[in-house]
């Protein structure tokens, strides 16, 4: 609508200038219409101009949000990235894990193993220890036995 009012200002200045020259009466009668006219132009303009200032502060406004939502938008792909690397150094994590858990297990059934092969080797030297005096004995009677023996033959022969 300014736009239009500003046009059609810069139209009758155009007029003006050109036109033939009035009388008196109807050239102070035209001139004081045309000064409101170029008065009201002037005012137009200066809305239009304001208007355009205004919405060139908007873009600006808008090239800067767009500015930052670039920004933004750049910031949350890094974060991205990193939270994407840190999930794959905990599957490695957990992978490693998994893998220690399980040399564990297997740890401890060895040790489960050679612990019952100890227990089950005490046990043994336990009953030996107790079988010691009863084959000393043994061992004593039969070499009393050799000896009578030996003794019998060396009689005989």
């Amino acid at each position: 609508m300014a736009a239009m009012k500003i046009l059609l200002s810069a139209s009758l200045l155009t007029r003006l200038c050109y036109a033939e020259k009035p009388t008196e009466d109807s050239a102070k009668l035209q001139s004081v219409d045309d000064t409101m006219s170029l008065g009201e132009s002037i005012k137009d303009f200066a809305q239009f101009n304001a208007n355009l200032k205004q919405k060139y502060r908007a873009v600006d406004m808008a090239t800067d949000i767009s500015g930052m939502v670039k920004e933004m938008v750049q910031s949350l792909s890094e974060i991205q990235a990193r939270g994407e690397s840190m999930m794959k150094n905990i599957l490695v994590q957990q992978k490693k894990l998994k893998n220690i858990v399980s040399e564990t297990e297997r740890s401890e059934k060895y040790l489960q193993r050679v612990q019952s092969q100890v227990s089950e080797m005490e046990k043994k030297r336990e009953f030996l220890y107790k079988e010691i005096p009863s084959l000393a004995e043994q061992r004593d009677n039969v070499i009393k036995e050799v000896n009578t023996s030996k003794d019998a033959l060396e009689k005989i022969m």
